[in-house]
C-alpha cells in the first residue's frame, strides 16, 4: 500500500491541534516522524485522507497530504525509531 506524509501548521494551543493529532493516531494509525509530520500507510488517495480532516481543522490551519513515491530518503533525529522508519518508507508505494 502507498505511504502518505501529512504535514500541518497548527498552533499547539489551537482547539484543532488535539483533534488533528488524535485523528492521525487513532483513526489513521499514523506514525509521527517530526513534530508536525506524520507517515501513513493508506489504501486511499491524498484527497480521501484530507477529507477525514475537514471537520477537525479550523480557518487558518494549514495541512498537506502527499504521497511518498521515492526510495531516496534521509533524515536526522526523527521522532519515530529509525529502524522502523526504514521499514515504513520502504513500503510498496504503488497503488
Amino acid at each position: 500500500m502507498p505511504v502518505y506524509m501529512v504535514s500541518y501548521d497548527i498552533p499547539e494551543d489551537s482547539p484543532s491541534y488535539a483533534e488533528v493529532v488524535e485523528h492521525l493516531e487513532k483513526a489513521l494509525g499514523a506514525k509521527r516522524v517530526l513534530e508536525s509530520q506524520w507517515l501513513i500507510v493508506h489504501e486511499g488517495n491524498s484527497e480521501a485522507i484530507l477529507r477525514g480532516f475537514r471537520s477537525k481543522i479550523r480557518e487558518g490551519d494549514r495541512l498537506i497530504v502527499q504521497k511518498v513515491v521515492g526510495r531516496d530518503f534521509a533524515w536526522k533525529n526523527p521522532i519515530f525509531p529509525e529502524d522502523e522508519l526504514v521499514i515504513l518508507l520502504a513500503c510498496d508505494g504503488d497503488d
